[in-house]
């Protein structure tokens, strides 16, 4: 995963399909930060997907914490680890240990 400056995530299915972004503070090249996330799918059909679905409940659920564990990110709510942003390049949702979607990082144009 990289961490210059990079503040911002795109959400896609398994497909590559573009679901939305998840915009962190401070940039990840810090330790831990902020998140929240944007679901807005460029295809209204995956609205109907469970994975969108269930990143849109989490997005409900306001602002949530990030922590670097090694080369991945852990999305939490309170207590309670949501996601893993892992270095393979897939999200999953870890209460129910199944993968949501992939993610890309997004580096600002200079």
């Amino acid at each position: 995963m990289t961490s210059e400056a990079v503040k911002m995530m795109v959400i896609q299915t398994i497909e590559k399909e573009h679901l939305g972004f998840t915009l962190f503070h401070p940039d990840l090249s810090q330790d831990k930060g902020d998140c929240v996330f944007m679901i807005i799918p460029q295809n209204p059909k995956l609205l109907e997907l469970d994975e969108v679905d269930l990143f849109l409940s989490i997005k409900e659920t306001g602002e949530h914490k990030w922590t670097r564990l090694g080369n991945a990110l852990l999305i939490s709510q309170g207590e309670e680890d949501i996601l893993k942003y892992g270095d393979d390049g897939f999200i999953e949702h870890i209460p129910t240990e199944s993968r949501l979607g992939q993610w890309v990082a997004h580096t600002p144009q200079q």
